[in-house]
């Protein structure tokens, strides 16, 4: 996707546009909401990377393994929201910032821990 490669460059108002025109194909991407919540991530425009975070969630729970809640929970303790104890958020559990770490490390193949 032209989309990450953007994100990947450090061109996150291109990775946005091209995101955009992808939801605008698929309205209910996953995966692209996540993509775009990356690159308002990047951006720290914690607003709008929540709302899409929490999108891709609404729209696929497991999307990833949980990369959404992941990316939620980071985006949150640096917002601020998190509050210290976690946020409760849509799904079968309740993140905090510590797990999202382990999680993102684990899915990026840098830690001991197996994800089946």
């Amino acid at each position: 996707m032209a989309g990450a490669a953007y994100n990947q460059g450090a061109r996150y108002l291109d990775a946005r546009e091209m995101y955009n025109k992808a939801l605008e194909a698929d309205p209910n991407s996953a995966e692209t909401y996540c993509n775009l919540g990356g690159a308002f991530y990047n951006q720290r425009r914690n607003d709008k990377a929540i709302e899409a975070f929490r999108k891709s969630i609404q729209l696929d729970p497991r999307y990833s393994r949980g990369l959404a809640y992941t990316n939620l929970a980071l985006t949150l303790q640096r917002d601020g929201s998190e509050g210290g104890g976690g946020e409760r958020l849509p799904g079968p559990a309740q993140v905090n910032a510590d797990w999202a770490k382990t999680l993102r490390a684990a899915l990026d193949g840098k830690s001991s821990i197996q994800l089946k």
